[in-house]
């Protein structure tokens, strides 16, 4: 039976430069670590750095993102936490910095098929019909570019990634 290698990043915003340098690591010990990968999957943060690897980006590259722009794309204003607070209002995060740099970073007209290898990337989908957050509905979105007719592979990757790092608002 053929080995199938899954490899999968968890969130944690900021904290996704830890896992970046950790990677750049284990890859400095075994450089063909991520060839080996059948399938990067990840969330909020680990799904940015799984579309990266895919994009073609080095963890190093990654880890510089994270340095020098990752408070765009993880930074609330205290206006935006005020307003939200003990509600289900929507996304944690702003989004025009964030997609700025999510477009920058995985290219503006990149889809999930055209990236160098599988993803899975986890996002919940909150349902927008009622603004009353007691009755609104949750529910889970795995995006990915598997073969198969529910293949998102036709979706820009700047969009899963938007989806995934929206941090729906905790309550």
């Amino acid at each position: 039976m053929a080995t199938y290698r899954i490899l999968s990043f968890d969130g944690g915003g900021l904290r996704g430069v830890v896992t970046a340098a950790l990677l750049q690591r284990l890859q400095r010990a075994r450089p063909d670590l991520l060839a080996d990968v059948a399938l990067m999957a990840g969330t909020s943060t680990g799904g940015l750095i799984a579309l990266g690897l895919r994009r073609g980006l080095t963890p190093g590259a990654l880890g510089e993102m994270y340095l020098q722009r990752g408070a765009e794309i993880f930074a609330a204003d205290l206006w935006r936490r005020l307003r939200s607070v003990g509600t289900l209002a929507g996304a944690r995060y702003p989004a025009t910095a964030r997609e700025r740099v999510l477009r920058e970073l995985l290219g503006a007209d990149t889809r999930l098929d055209q990236l160098d290898g599988a993803v899975l990337i986890s996002a919940f989908d909150l349902d927008p019909e009622t603004s009353d957050p007691a009755w609104r509905n949750w529910k889970p979105k795995l995006f990915h570019n598997l073969p198969g007719s529910d293949s998102d592979g036709a979706l820009l990757a700047w969009r899963v990634a938007m989806a995934t790092s929206a941090a729906p608002t905790y309550f």
